[in-house]
C-alpha cells in the first residue's frame, strides 16, 4: 500500500531528476495550502500569489538539492 508520504518521496526523487510532471504533482498538492497561508498574512491576492510562484521557482531552481 503507497501512502501519501511514500508518494511525496517519489515525486521528489522524479523532481530531481527533472520531471516536470513529479513537480506538477508537488504544485497541485501544496500550491493551494501555500496560498491560503500567503493570503493570511499579506490580505492581497496578487502578493499571495507571487510568494506561490517565488517558492514553486525556487525549488525548480534547486530540485538537485532536495532530499527525500
Amino acid at each position: 500500500m503507497t501512502t501519501k508520504v511514500d508518494l511525496e518521496k517519489q515525486w521528489i526523487v522524479e523532481l530531481k531528476g527533472g520531471s516536470v510532471e513529479a513537480f506538477d504533482q508537488l504544485f497541485e498538492l501544496y500550491g493551494k495550502r501555500l496560498y491560503h497561508f500567503a493570503y493570511g498574512y499579506l490580505k492581497s491576492k496578487e502578493e499571495s500569489e507571487e510568494v506561490v510562484q517565488d517558492v514553486f521557482m525556487k525549488i525548480w531552481d534547486t530540485k538537485e538539492l532536495l532530499k527525500p
